[in-house]
C-alpha cells in the first residue's frame, strides 16, 4: 500500500507548480533572486557612481540613504527575467536580468549607450502608461537601499561583483556617473 501511494505521489510532485518544476522554461522568482536582483540594482549604481544622484528619490532613511523601490516581474522564462528601478539621472528603467550560476543576475544592456526607445533596456517614460501601472501593480515590490557615500569596503564587493557579471567594472576614480542618454 504505501508502494502505491509513493507510485502515485511522485508524479503529482514531479510535474506541481508548486514545488518549483520549470514548466515550458517558466518558473517563479525566488526569495534568492529578488535578493539578487536588487544587489545587482545597487551595484551597478554604485560601480558608476550614481547614488549621489538618489537624493531626491526613494524614501529617506536616514543618514544620507535612500529606499528605492524596485519591481521584479514574478516569472522568469528560461532563465531571464525583468525589473523596472529608478536609474538617477537618467529616471525609471525597464530591463531585462539572465540569472547566472553562481546566483547571481547580470542586467542586461549598457548604460553607457542610454536608455532610449530603441534599446533592450529603456526608459519607461517610453512605455504605454496602462501596461506600466499593471506591471507596477502585479510585479513582486520590493527594495533597495542606497547609501550617497558608501564605504570603500562597499563600492569594491559592488565592483568585484560587477566585474563578475561584465567581464569588467566601470568605475574609475575620476568617472562621476559617466552615462548617456540622461
Amino acid at each position: 500500500m504505501r508502494a502505491l501511494r509513493l507510485v502515485l505521489l511522485v508524479p503529482i510532485l514531479l510535474f506541481s507548480p508548486f514545488v518549483g518544476v520549470a514548466q515550458n522554461g517558466k518558473s517563479a522568482v525566488t526569495p534568492a533572486t529578488e535578493s539578487a536582483v536588487t544587489e545587482a540594482v545597487a551595484d551597478e549604481i554604485y560601480d558608476w557612481g550614481c547614488q549621489k544622484y538618489t537624493e531626491f528619490v526613494g524614501k529617506d532613511i536616514g543618514q544620507e540613504r535612500r529606499q528605492l523601490r524596485v519591481y521584479v516581474n514574478p516569472t522568469i522564462e528560461n532563465g531571464r527575467g525583468a525589473v523596472i528601478y529608478k536609474f538617477m539621472p537618467i529616471g525609471e528603467v525597464y530591463r531585462l536580468y539572465f540569472l547566472l550560476k553562481n546566483g547571481s543576475v547580470y542586467l542586461d544592456d549598457d548604460p553607457w549607450l542610454g536608455f532610449g526607445p530603441e534599446r533592450p533596456a529603456y526608459q519607461t517614460v517610453y512605455m504605454d502608461d496602462d501596461k506600466l501601472c499593471q506591471f507596477k501593480h502585479d510585479w513582486l515590490k520590493t527594495t533597495v537601499a542606497i547609501e550617497f557615500n558608501p564605504s570603500a569596503a562597499r563600492l569594491r564587493l559592488a565592483n568585484q561583483r560587477q566585474r563578475y557579471r561584465w567581464g569588467k567594472a566601470y568605475r574609475m576614480q575620476d568617472r562621476k556617473c559617466s552615462v548617456n542618454g540622461g
